[in-house]
């Protein structure tokens, strides 16, 4: 009772790393990640630690002197995925050492995940409003056209794949959730819709049928 009394008080403890890191000369974009004991985390370059964010070292993604990183997302602490901008989406099988670029289309992605392992991938092609997915690490992909744009992905602990669409980029029309519980074979629509200008989608790791749906302005 003593330490549950004393430590009311008590705040988590913060504390800054080197921001100029993530961002140089551009905002509004960039992601982190961790996976590990790796923390990932990049604007227009990809930088890791790990040590808790103490030291930080590059890693030698080719991006085009415009790209974005929109996503990262590491499986292990050797395969991961970097969704891009204008770059495409990339892999590593290496920790980072080596990427190789497994889908292009011109067009602006903005989430890239593995689902379960290193042959299942499912990439948002935001602009194009299709969710790509390769069943052989990304030698090939199919692609699942949803709706004018899409914008956030999220994979459940029993392999649901959700995926938040919505009728008009950056608007609050309206918006909803088709999900494919068969790695991306098929898909099904959610019957009910919500404001469209949603960005942040995460599943409940406890409840895979529980969704969290963050909403731009609110």
């Amino acid at each position: 009772l003593f330490f549950l009394i004393s430590g009311k008080d008590l705040c988590a403890q913060w504390s800054k790393i080197n921001t100029a890191l993530f961002h140089k000369q551009k905002s509004g974009n960039g992601a982190m990640h961790f996976c590990d004991g790796v923390i990932w985390g990049g604007v227009d370059s990809l930088v890791f630690s790990i040590d808790t964010g103490k030291t930080w070292q590059y890693s030698p993604l080719p991006l085009r002197a415009t790209s974005f990183i929109h996503d990262i997302y590491f499986l292990d602490k050797n395969n991961g995925l970097v969704a891009t901008s204008d770059a495409g989406v990339l892999r590593t099988s290496d920790g980072g050492k080596t990427w190789k670029l497994i889908l292009q289309t011109g067009g602006d992605f903005w989430k890239a995940q593995f689902n379960g392992s290193t042959q299942v991938i499912h990439a948002l092609g935001i602009d194009r409003g299709v969710c790509f997915t390769s069943k052989d690490g990304g030698d090939t992909w199919k692609e699942s056209y949803f709706g004018t744009y899409v914008s956030c992905l999220a994979i459940a602990s029993d392999h649901t794949v959700y995926v938040f669409t919505q009728q008009s980029y950056n608007s609050s029309t309206e918006g909803w959730i088709v999900r494919s519980t068969d790695f991306g074979t098929t898909w099904k629509a959610s019957p009910t819709t919500t404001d469209g200008d949603c960005y942040t989608l995460s599943v409940d790791s406890c409840n895979p049928k529980q969704l969290y749906l963050l909403n731009e302005d609110y």
